[in-house]
């Protein structure tokens, strides 16, 4: 198996395993809830940037992408609608 295709794969993988746990954050105590929503929004933002890039070299994050991914785990509160719309896409 070429190296782009394992890494489609595993990226694939990742973000499925992402789209599953977004509920995740509203369980936990509000600390760690704000803690997992910038986990969840920078993991998925570089799978993105990942998949813009074909699987060649390394992601990166500007400043502009840190801003997005702080602002949207700080005011971004509920991560389970995420979670259905890739179901929705899933099953349909």
């Amino acid at each position: 198996m070429p190296l782009g295709a394992l890494l489609a794969f595993e990226v694939a993988r990742t973000k499925e395993l992402f789209y599953r746990s977004a509920d995740l954050p509203a369980a936990a105590g509000k600390d760690l809830e704000i803690e997992l929503r910038l986990v969840w929004f920078g993991g998925m933002k570089i799978l993105r940037r990942l998949e813009k890039a074909r699987f060649t070299g390394r992601p990166v994050l500007t400043g502009v992408d840190k801003a997005v991914v702080l602002l949207n785990g700080l005011f971004r509160g509920d991560l389970s609608r995420y979670g259905r719309k890739r179901e929705d896409e899933v099953f349909a």
